[in-house]
């Protein structure tokens, strides 16, 4: 009798140690599949704030080469070459010029589009806005060729049309105010002041 009892006893001790064990291999199982998981979010994020740094520091240093580009373009002493033709030598000497801007531009465009895909239309208009302001640019150098080759009709006919048309293509330089010099200045610090914080973020 006492024998069974004690083989009974260990049948159930046997049967309690069992479930224990299952217990403690299906507990470690979860603290390992949370402590992996925690550890896949992590490197998510590590990440996802690698490519926002980058994405954001190409977008910085395109956006400077881009307004640089343009500065060198609206330079506004032009040197012509005298042995050609007066409108031929406008016409190399402005895309001689505005060759940087295109290239500039073309490089700037791609990491507008990798900005846009993270953050959206909020950087967008932003971009946009740089955009824009070279297409307003190369207008103007279209109507600027057309006057010369128009021997001058063009802007003596409209005065205000002219300063325009001379205020984008050149900049003030000493002569005064720059105004589309001034937007070019606040389109590129719109989008400095957009991707500073994720450049500066710890």
């Amino acid at each position: 009798m006492t024998s069974c009892w004690i083989l009974n006893a260990l049948s159930q001790n046997a049967t309690a140690i069992g479930a224990l064990k299952d217990v403690a291999l299906g507990g470690s199982a979860v603290a390992t599949a949370v402590i992996a998981l925690r550890g896949v979010r992590a490197w998510k994020r590590e990440l996802h704030g690698r490519a926002e740094y980058e994405v954001a520091k190409g977008l910085a240093l395109e956006t400077f080469r881009f307004r640089d580009a343009i500065k060198i373009a609206r330079a506004p002493f032009v040197s012509l070459a005298a042995d050609i033709p007066e409108l031929q030598a406008w016409r190399e000497a402005l895309s001689s010029r505005f060759s940087g801007v295109r290239e500039a531009l073309s490089t700037f465009d791609t990491r507008a589009l990798e900005a846009e895909a993270l953050w959206g239309e909020e950087v967008a208009t932003k971009t946009k806005r740089l955009h824009q302001i070279a297409q307003t640019l190369w207008a103007a150098h279209d109507s600027y060729l057309r006057n010369v080759e128009g021997d001058g009709e063009d802007f003596k006919d409209d005065r205000a049309y002219a300063l325009d048309v001379r205020g984008k293509v050149f900049s003030a330089g000493l002569r005064g105010t720059d105004e589309f010099g001034n937007e070019i200045q606040l389109a590129v610090a719109d989008i400095v002041s957009f991707v500073k914080p994720i450049l500066h973020k710890p």
